[in-house]
């Protein structure tokens, strides 16, 4: 009984797999057509796409140019995707009037200037390729004034990783490093330009930064004050950086000053620190591209490395924008609460301090973002 059912079984398997879909050409004489056999009692033949009805061709055309342009429609409308090396993003080469003249009309149509800046960069591209600063009236006609539409072309989670970094940033940030009390009637005590450079950053990411030098190159004649409140994370001497101060702002930016002169004695490791307190002064301590130390020159070399979700190693940020962005807020000594205290620099020998070259009163803080 088992063998009849097995042999059954066997037999219908047999005729199911010669039932299979085949294909078997047709004769020479029907242009290598082909015939379909499917699974069924009777045979039946498919019709070729050229014995098709004009009208159910036309259909299906038309079906198939209409997912197309649905396809089309939906890549073009929805919001682009971002692909910026960190790089670029890090160089952050935007022209100094550029980023001035976006803060002022930012404010002027009520905009949130984190956000804007990061659009703007978006935009741009980061700066990849320098180009010439527009004024500010083709800023406001060509950004400012198609703001929402030029927002909406990104996807807003990609606007909120380089948003949240400005933010970060511009929020800690309240003064200069270099105070007031040490420039002459022409010209400031310091002088400063872009340094940033990335394949240095790469090699050694502490090497991305800004150098500020003293224009009389004397060591400890001027002191460096606190941008940010925080809290001192490192504190003292290496041999390439020399005399350098970390301090991890209050949303966790770490603001690096390095080849000091010395270091104030406030400044400990776990020390809190107010923005606008002297923690040191400019100095040629360390190496600089295998210098000896009294060839270096007299310097402040500053970096910016904010929290951010770019990558998940060190990130260093080009802080000359910033730096343009803020110059204006510097901590006037000439004011009797403000009194140095490094070991170095004694209150007496700070010279008599001119008077300022300007007319208007500087302000004295940052408004928050």
């Amino acid at each position: 009984m088992r063998s009849y059912n097995f042999r059954r079984n066997l037999r219908k398997a047999i005729i199911a797999l010669k039932g299979i879909v085949k294909v078997i050409p047709r004769g020479s004489n029907s242009k290598n057509r082909f015939r379909l056999h499917r699974f069924s009692n009777r045979r039946t033949r498919l019709t070729s796409f050229r014995r098709l009805r004009p009208h159910t061709i036309r259909i299906f055309m038309a079906i198939v140019v209409f997912v197309i342009a649905v396809i089309l429609i939906s890549l073009m409308a929805s919001p682009r995707r971002i692909n910026i090396h960190p790089n670029t993003v890090a160089a952050f080469q935007i022209p100094p009037r550029n980023i001035l003249a976006l803060r002022a009309l930012s404010e002027q149509h009520a905009l949130d200037f984190p956000e804007t800046l990061a659009v703007y960069s978006l935009k741009n591209n980061f700066f990849a390729v320098r180009a010439e600063t527009p004024p500010a009236e083709t800023i406001e006609h060509m950004f400012i004034l198609q703001y929402d539409d030029i927002r909406a072309s990104f996807r807003r989670a990609d606007i909120l990783i380089y948003e949240e970094m400005f933010r970060n940033i511009l929020t800690e940030i309240r003064f200069f490093p270099i105070p007031i009390g040490f420039d002459n009637e022409f010209e400031p005590s310091y002088m400063y330009g872009d340094s940033f450079n990335t394949r240095s950053a790469n090699a050694n990411p502490r090497a991305g930064g800004t150098n500020i030098y003293d224009r009389e190159n004397t060591s400890g004649r001027v002191p460096v004050v606190a941008m940010a409140s925080g809290t001192v994370i490192r504190s003292g001497r290496t041999n390439n950086l020399g005399y350098r101060i970390e301090i991890r702002g209050e949303r966790g930016t770490v603001f690096t000053y390095a080849h000091l002169h010395a270091i104030a004695e406030n400044v400990r490791v776990g020390e809190a620190i107010i923005a606008g307190e002297i923690i040191g002064s400019i100095g040629n301590t360390g190496a600089a591209q295998g210098r000896a130390r009294n060839h270096n020159p007299v310097r402040l070399h500053l970096t910016i490395s904010p929290q951010t979700r770019l990558t998940m190693r060190a990130f260093y940020i080009n802080p000359y924008p910033f730096l343009r962005l803020i110059e204006e807020f510097r901590v006037d000594l000439r004011q009797p609460h403000f009194s140095p205290t490094l070991p170095h620099i004694l209150p007496h020998q700070f010279p008599p301090p001119p008077q300022p070259a300007w007319s208007t009163p500087v302000p004295q803080a940052l408004p928050r973002f």
